[in-house]
């Protein structure tokens, strides 16, 4: 079963990574917004790697979750200020 839990993880972390390298102009606007940075995503998902090859899932999968709930946030908050934007003019 703990295979099957790592194989998962390491599933969610490639998607995550594809994520967060694809962006998009509204997802790096909220990045912007939020004061973070693309390499902070990155530095998470590279401890997400870490923890997956020291053997520690549950934890991998709590910065995966934190990463993916950070990424919307940030899409959100870009899409949330063009359409104040539009709206208000």
């Amino acid at each position: 079963m703990e295979a099957d839990r790592v194989v998962s993880a390491i599933r969610e972390w490639e998607v995550t990574e594809k994520e967060v390298g694809e962006g998009g102009w509204f997802r790096m606007l909220g990045i912007f917004l939020m004061r973070k940075s693309e390499e902070s995503f990155e530095r998470d998902l590279k401890s997400v790697r870490e923890e997956i090859k020291n053997g520690d899932v549950e934890n991998a999968l709590g910065i995966l979750t934190h990463v993916r709930e950070e990424l919307s946030k940030a899409r959100k908050c870009g899409v949330g200020m063009v359409l104040g934007a539009v709206v208000g003019s």
